[in-house]
């Protein structure tokens, strides 16, 4: 449980730093559409990486 929390540390601060790099291209089509590709990413790989987590803890 501990590790899916840095994991979403370091997947929101890429979040926000690819976000930022595009709010400066000013297209906010782009922005807005790469920031719900990235919730939708960021939703599975939590999923996934909270699965392989208990599993591992598990044995």
């Amino acid at each position: 449980m501990f590790f899916n929390y840095i994991y979403l540390f370091i997947y929101f601060f890429f979040l926000y730093s690819k976000h930022n790099i595009l709010l400066t291209y000013n297209n906010i089509y782009i922005t807005f559409h790469y920031l719900f590709i990235n919730l939708f990413i960021f939703f599975f790989l939590n999923i996934f990486t909270f699965v392989v987590s208990t599993i591992v803890i598990n044995k």
